[in-house]
């Protein structure tokens, strides 16, 4: 009995120590640029978030964040445009290696893949069951869209680690940006358990995300503006001012809130069928 009351002190005083070590969200990408990118990961204690980059194949450069996060996130500028990166982030005793590539320029004249999707807060285990993530790989997407409600709560810490584990395979190599849905919370009130903003880096911020990608404009926008217009500038106000600038062949606005529901929340609002 005192052997195995010894053993199972030790592993309690073992176990933590090799936790804290590692990472808790693994390293994903948010906002790349046709110039830069932005990297994020979490790990069990705060610290400085430090990633090692170069061309595809190299890491002699290294960008560092801020010097006690918990939630690190680590902005990398001066890259080339739509070529490839390897980058790399330690966590005490474990490594993360990818590659990914940044965006094209504007003039660059060529096809443009990217897929949208959303609603993941139900989805679970459905994306490993379903082989969701290689169907959509199998299109070679650049950026992937997700159109809201990423969790069932944003505001409760604990519903995150599943969604970025859920999606890491294609987060650590390409960028996933989200128009705030509902169910990602307000980002006016309880900002301390703001999650979305903390784990996030929409590309020109919120509440009115944009970027380009070489012949491609895209907008996201928030929820919270299509839903309460009289809390911030209304969302068509700013969109119709917005449009007239973009100077992309091709425009894509994506929002939680669908422009026309047949569905739920439709006129005809019928459920289940």
């Amino acid at each position: 009995m005192s052997r195995l009351f010894a053993l199972a002190s030790a592993l309690a005083i073992v176990l933590p120590i090799a936790f804290a070590d590692s990472f808790y969200i693994a390293p994903f990408l948010q906002n790349v640029s046709s110039d830069g990118v932005t990297v994020i990961y979490q790990t069990n204690e705060n610290g400085q978030g430090v990633v090692e980059y170069g061309p595809e194949g190299k890491f002699d450069q290294k960008a560092t964040g801020a010097p006690d996060e918990m939630i690190r996130k680590v902005r990398i500028g001066g890259l080339k445009p739509d070529t490839a990166y390897s980058y790399r982030v330690r966590a005490e005793n474990e490594v993360k290696e990818h590659v990914f590539k940044t965006a094209p320029l504007p003039s660059a004249d060529r096809e443009v893949t990217f897929a949208i999707f959303g609603d993941t807060r139900r989805w679970e285990n459905k994306v490993e069951e379903t082989g969701f993530i290689k169907s959509l790989m199998e299109w070679k997407p650049e950026f992937f869209l997700i159109n809201g409600d990423l969790v069932a709560k944003g505001h409760d810490y604990s519903l995150w680690k599943p969604h970025f584990d859920r999606f890491a395979e294609i987060g650590a190599t390409h960028m996933v940006l989200t128009a705030r849905g509902n169910h990602e919370g307000s980002m006016l009130t309880d900002k301390e358990n703001d999650w979305f903003a903390k784990y996030h880096d929409n590309p020109n911020g919120e509440p009115y995300s944009f970027f380009v990608w070489g012949n491609v404009h895209v907008v996201a926008l928030a929820w919270e503006q299509t839903a309460n217009p009289a809390m911030v500038k209304p969302t068509a106000d700013w969109l119709d001012a917005h449009l007239t600038e973009i100077k992309a062949p091709y425009t894509f606005v994506s929002q939680h809130f669908p422009i026309y529901c047949t569905g739920y929340h439709g006129p005809n609002d019928n459920r289940k069928q």
